[in-house]
């Protein structure tokens, strides 16, 4: 089979919504051969699972996508190039709205800096899809120290000692929870203590039975 090559221009939807939809022409004629779960493959090597799920003729990147666009802090204005080579991977080049390709940083490098050597606290900068989607990701090394897959909740204490619940999901064993993530209970957070995109949060563990986080806002 020939290579599936195609290009997309991100829109706030794109990061909203958090899918991408694939281009018409592509699915009517290749949909019928591309898999419901993928990688995305960047330059460096390293890849991020997603699913492909379609619906009325229309097909998109889901489940995983959010993370792919967070991860390199993809915006409006984003050109991408995707490349299928028929063997479950999609090569993906980003460009800057400059039409320059980014610089790609690394995934396990990054998820090691995040969090401290105690396996205590990690920190997060929040880019858009944390603030625009109402769910942030947490660190997997920081989710496997502290067993995440069995807590369906967290606790959040902010700045000024309030608390508050959110959701969380986690499945390292699974096919599309496997990056861990807090979800509903975040957007009401974010809300309240105002986060803004590029801020930093200072995540702490005060209590692994409960799961309770002190979260330290540092404005950009």
């Amino acid at each position: 089979m020939k290579n599936i090559f195609f290009c997309a221009l991100v829109l706030d939807d794109s990061i909203k919504d958090g899918k991408l939809i694939l281009p018409k022409a592509i699915v009517q004629k290749h949909g019928n051969i591309l898999p419901s779960k993928a990688f995305l493959k960047v330059p460096t090597g390293d890849k991020w699972q997603v699913s492909l799920e379609e619906q009325d003729g229309r097909m998109w990147f889901g489940a995983g996508w959010p993370e792919f666009v967070s991860f390199y802090s993809i915006k409006h204005g984003y050109f991408l190039e995707f490349k299928f080579d028929g063997n479950m991977t999609f090569h993906v080049i980003v460009f800057h709205r400059s039409c320059t390709d980014i610089d790609y940083p690394s995934k396990q490098a990054s998820q090691r800096s995040s969090v401290n050597q105690q396996f205590d606290s990690f920190t997060m900068k929040m880019v858009a899809a944390y603030i625009n989607t109402r769910y942030m990701c947490i660190p997997s090394i920081f989710a496997r120290s502290y067993n995440m897959e069995n807590h369906k909740s967290v606790i959040l204490q902010g700045p000024d000692g309030e608390m508050h619940p959110v959701k969380c999901r986690y499945n390292p064993h699974g096919e599309y929870l496997k990056y861990p993530k807090l979800f509903g209970g975040w957007g009401a957070f974010v809300k309240t203590y105002n986060i803004q995109i590029g801020d930093t949060c200072v995540f702490k563990l005060l209590d692994p039975e409960t799961f309770t986080l002190q979260v330290q806002i540092l404005k950009a």
